[in-house]
């Protein structure tokens, strides 16, 4: 209960803290500054997930040498930060940044924020860049704003980040498609934990949990106990037959949901769900409205919104991450 309530509170904390934004930055110049402190850390994190990469320095404890790198924040938080970065940049893109800081700041946070989404090897991170990419775009193609050679740009940069994302991940990528069937399963793998495989059991548990609760959920991060997951064990092992034992949760491996969507609906039911999604609504109207009233800052706004609304398919409700 101790535990479950910090998180609460932390959410809490969130919700007061969301219109900071609104009511600091109010001119161009607040934004710029905002922005260049993106694209400053977000090259620091780049950097230090380079040397993780190459193996000057470990992640956690870890060694990933010439494998996915968490940074100092985490692989869907790197991507988080990263992308944050990107969508700067698109922005420039779209509008043509003028002055030498927002010429810099757009160069610094398609190169660093895209290296790093790609370092993060998080794939949910190229799915809300895209739709960040798609929102802005259409916002501009409202206004007619939308130059066929920026748009064409903008799709450049998206596409590259997709395109080293997925040769970073390939690996994990084939297991999965092996998982579904596509392709036969190799010997080496059995017993190992997949990612994407793995992904698909919470979730598989996370949507049970909601059939069994619809209405208001097994109780606020009730799913990451063994009270709420334990019950659908059986179903799941009976499901997933060929998943390690190690996949599933247990006490001393919860995993949680790994999904914010889907743990809205097992933890808090359908109404968990609505309210989530209008928290996110609600920031892409407001963010909408600005951006057709030709505000940078709006275009931003959306975008980022995007791209958090596309990476919470790959974390869950925690409190204490950037997302």
């Amino acid at each position: 209960f101790a535990d479950h309530l910090v998180t609460a509170l932390k959410y809490a904390e969130y919700g007061a803290l969301a219109p900071a934004l609104a009511l600091l930055v109010r001119g161009r110049r607040d934004a710029q500054a905002l922005f260049v402190v993106v694209a400053a850390w977000s090259a620091v994190a780049t950097g230090w997930g380079l040397l993780q990469f190459g193996g000057a320095v470990t992640a956690f404890g870890l060694e990933p040498v010439l494998q996915r790198v968490p940074s100092f924040v985490g692989f869907e938080d790197f991507a988080l930060l990263s992308g944050a970065a990107v969508c700067v940049s698109l922005v420039a893109l779209l509008r043509g940044a003028s002055g030498r800081v927002e010429r810099s700041v757009a160069w610094v946070g398609s190169v660093s924020g895209g290296l790093g989404i790609v370092l993060s090897g998080a794939i949910a991170g190229v799915l809300g860049l895209g739709l960040a990419a798609a929102g802005i775009s259409l916002v501009a193609l409202r206004r007619r704003e939308l130059a066929p050679r920026r748009a064409l740009a903008i799709a450049g940069v998206v596409l590259a980040v997709a395109a080293g994302s997925a040769l970073m991940r390939a690996g994990d990528i084939g297991s999965f498609f092996r998982f579904l069937g596509v392709e036969q399963r190799q010997q080496a793998e059995a017993g190992e934990v997949q990612s994407y495989s793995q992904r698909t059991l919470l979730a598989y548990i996370g949507l049970k949990i909601f059939l069994d609760h619809p209405l208001l959920g097994v109780g606020w991060q009730g799913s990451l106990d063994e009270a709420g997951y334990g019950p659908q064990l059986a179903a799941a092992r009976a499901r997933f037959p060929d998943e390690p034992l190690l996949a599933f949760p247990s006490p001393r491996h919860s995993w949680g949901v790994h999904n914010a969507y889907v743990q809205a609906l097992s933890d808090m039911g359908i109404g968990g769900l609505v309210l989530l999604a209008a928290v996110l609504l609600t920031a892409l109207w407001l963010a909408a409205r600005a951006a057709l009233r030709a505000s940078e800052t709006g275009l931003v706004a959306l975008a980022w919104t995007l791209l958090v609304a596309g990476l919470a398919n790959a974390t869950g409700l925690v409190a204490g991450i950037p997302l």
